[in-house]
């Protein structure tokens, strides 16, 4: 499911209408995701001039309990980087007074609604890492080693699962920050991913694999960004895109974070990208 969101920012123009939004479900899977040199504070309101300038994720599918068709609910994910983060801003619709939200515990999010974002930095494969919210902004995070044995996935269903996909492992702790609230619309959430608490490799251009999904309680629905399937063999690496051209500052990026390296098992992971961190 990871692979589906491989996000790619590539040089030259775009034929689109609107260059700035981004279909999944229409297989608009090469994102130019754009540099700010800004600072934000992370409030969970998307006002600031910042996130008018974001690239727009929309068009997000079913992944269960029916693939291959429509999402029910909208979610648009914002998406822009400066030279220290990547930022992402999330506004899910629902019907009012359907978005259940409470003030959980750090990884204990799986009974809320909830939006989940996996990237894999080293596009190899094998890992990938996940940071999830649920709608006031209350954290889930860890590590994705698909082909091992890992705690259940927050807001998945025990029983499909099994035919679906592998959880992460929900032991790391990443250092981010995150903060949301409901709104007349359904709800929505800042998050904001320090580049130094990612691990990525040293080198100018990075090919980084992301998906998103979003879990909807009252219908049980779990949505994708990019399409994928519960029949394929390999929900990450068929279900990651590409973001590219991000030109961060770190100054160790390999030693920049601490999630598990999978074992050579664990090759059926996510092989998607993104481009450019300087």
């Amino acid at each position: 499911m990871i692979l589906a969101f491989l996000v790619a920012l590539t040089v030259g123009a775009d034929p689109r209408p609107d260059a700035s939004v981004y279909s999944g479900i229409d297989n608009q899977l090469r994102v130019r995701v754009p540099r700010l040199d800004t600072q934000i504070s992370v409030d969970g309101a998307l006002d600031e001039p910042a996130w008018r300038e974001a690239v727009t994720l929309t068009g997000f599918s079913q992944y269960s309990p029916v693939d291959s068709r429509p999402a029910d609910n909208r979610t648009e994910v914002l998406v822009w980087y400066s030279p220290t983060a990547i930022h992402f801003g999330i506004r899910a619709y629902a019907p009012a007074g359907t978005v259940h939200a409470t003030l959980a515990n750090r990884d204990k999010i799986e009974s809320d609604d909830n939006v989940q974002i996996f990237i894999s930095t080293f596009n190899d494969g094998r890992q990938a890492v996940m940071f999830g919210v649920n709608p006031f902004g209350i954290q889930s995070d860890g590590a994705m080693a698909e082909g091992s044995t890992l705690a259940r996935l927050p807001g998945t269903n025990p029983v499909s699962q099994q035919a679906e996909r592998e959880p992460p492992d929900l032991s790391p702790d990443y250092v981010f920050q995150s903060k949301g609230r409901l709104t007349d619309y359904g709800y929505e959430v800042e998050i904001r991913i320090p580049f130094k608490s990612l691990r990525y490799q040293a080198k100018s251009t990075q090919d980084w694999g992301i998906q998103v999904v979003r879990r909807v309680q009252r219908s049980g629905e779990d949505d994708t960004w990019t399409p994928a399937t519960r029949a394929g063999s390999s929900f990450l690496m068929h279900g990651c895109s590409r973001i590219s051209r991000l030109q961060a500052r770190s100054s160790s990026p390999v030693t920049a974070a601490r999630w598990p390296i999978p074992t050579p098992s664990d090759r059926n992971i996510c092989t998607a990208s993104a481009t450019a961190f300087s």
